[in-house]
């Protein structure tokens, strides 16, 4: 069961950022996206969730869950790829290997940032203690189906962050080419005088 939510604690992760992003920069959400990244993100829940174990995040060694992370990442990014290079035709092994590096890296950022959270959380708490209860607390003996969605590991995929910058490069080089386009333009135009001025000087010559 831990590992069934794990995949949905990912998948929802995921494609809560993906939209936040979009609308952060005043985007309507691509929602082709936010299913790659939704397929992603439960991909890296599942083998984040598989690699932990049962006992979660809270129960593993730092190694294990930087590992952990690392590995659903990976994986995540893998997948994600594979997905979207089914969807858009192209060789299913296309920039499966960079997906795969970005995703370990994003796994362990995210892993840094659930670390960080650990110890920053309780310590902002103490100082206001009216925020306690926004925070999750100790886990119970039984959480619940929605404690549980919380605890299960959300490794990053960085799929995002990919698409991102293939994007931006993809609109740079749109620039650069109708750049060169109104140069040739440009020159063509400032040629065309000048040929024709050159033609009437011949014709006088005769």
């Amino acid at each position: 069961m831990h590992l069934l939510i794990g995949a949905l604690a990912g998948a929802l992760f995921a494609a809560v950022v993906t939209v936040g992003f979009s609308l952060l920069q005043g985007r309507k959400p691509d929602w082709k996206q936010v299913g790659l990244a939704a397929l992603g993100g439960a991909v890296a829940g599942f083998v984040g969730a598989a690699t932990l174990g049962v006992g979660g995040l809270a129960a593993a060694t730092t190694t294990r869950g930087a590992m952990s992370f690392a590995l659903g990442g990976a994986a995540g990014g893998a997948s994600e790829r594979v997905a979207e290079n089914a969807i858009d035709g192209r060789a299913l092994h296309e920039g499966v290997g960079s997906a795969t590096a970005v995703g370990a890296v994003a796994g362990l950022a995210t892993f840094g940032v659930s670390k960080g959270f650990e110890r920053i959380v309780p310590a902002v708490v103490a100082k206001v203690p009216a925020l306690a209860r926004f925070t999750p607390g100790e886990a119970p003996a039984s959480p619940s189906f929605i404690r549980r969605l919380w605890d299960a590991p959300t490794p990053g995929t960085g799929g995002g962050w990919v698409r991102a910058w293939r994007e931006r490069m993809a609109h740079q080089r749109e620039l650069r080419e109708e750049q060169a386009r109104q140069r040739e333009l440009a020159a063509a135009q400032q040629e065309g005088p000048r040929s024709f001025g050159m033609a009437r000087a011949l014709a006088g010559a005769y």
